[in-house]
């Protein structure tokens, strides 16, 4: 089964029907991008900062504009990106709103480890743009990741549990793998960032700790630790083989402000 027809069995909104594949076309896009040969001596041209004070490369910035190109083909009113401030505004009264990281994980461009986009459709509620933007309880319609590595996955829901695609290269289409994934009970995995150790509260550090005790502490096995720091390769592996992601993000205060746990 291809994309396009899971849409049409599982989702039953034209639009966002067409915004999910408007933006798997960017994917695709994007993932031809990421594999052309670049001239090493320019390569760090681009040295400025998003809004999270994060360094953007230069495809940081060359996926935002693909996915802004595919997204004004497509039933949006605005879009809001890590890569800029404030939101683009497409000068329309369509429904649904897009957020978006065009390209989590671009720090490890360099040593070639997966990278993704993420997303999330959200509905306007007939709301002006910047109440849209910043409204509380509104229900999410649909998000994703696509996950660009050795093969370029699709992990999506919209509404009906998770699904799994994988892009057929040779048809330029996504296809299902697994029409509902549901992430393993059990595991013998765990990933966080050991770095941040000193910041853990009580329970984190108890939690790890056990872990790595292994067959002779309390969960009575051994455990790996899987860190790889980019958030869609972290959750591609937990939906599929079970485990945690922990990620500890600083303030300049050096006091925890957000632990994610997948």
């Amino acid at each position: 089964m291809y994309l396009n027809e899971y849409l049409l069995k599982y989702c039953k909104d034209k639009n966002i029907q067409i915004i999910i594949n408007n933006l798997s076309g960017a994917a695709i896009e994007i993932s031809n991008n990421i594999r052309k040969i670049e001239d090493e001596s320019n390569k760090e041209k681009v040295n400025t900062k998003n809004v999270d004070g994060d360094t953007q490369k230069p495809l940081d910035i060359l996926s935002d504009e693909i996915l802004i190109d595919f997204l004004k083909k497509s039933p949006v009113s605005a879009y809001a990106s890590e890569e800029q401030e404030g939101f683009v505004d497409f000068k329309n009264e369509n429904e649904f709103i897009v957020f978006a990281d065009p390209l989590d994980g671009s720090s490890n461009i360099d040593v070639n480890v997966s990278i993704g986009t993420i997303f999330s459709i959200m509905s306007r509620n007939k709301l002006s743009l910047e109440q849209a933007f910043t409204q509380k309880g509104s229900k999410q319609k649909s998000s994703g990741f696509f996950v660009y590595g050795p093969k370029i996955t699709f992990f999506l829901t919209v509404g009906n549990g998770t699904a799994l695609f994988s892009l057929d290269e040779a048809k330029n289409q996504f296809v299902l793998i697994n029409e509902r994934l549901s992430i393993p009970k059990v595991t013998s995995e765990f990933a966080i960032n050991a770095a941040y150790s000193r910041f853990w509260n009580k329970r984190t550090s108890q939690y790890i700790h056990n872990c790595q005790k292994g067959e002779d502490g309390p969960r009575g096995k051994d455990f790996g630790m899987r860190w790889v720091g980019s958030l869609v390769a972290d959750a591609s592996r937990i939906f599929i083989r079970g485990g945690v992601f922990f990620y500890i993000q600083l303030t300049q205060e050096l006091s925890i402000s957000r632990v994610d746990y997948v």
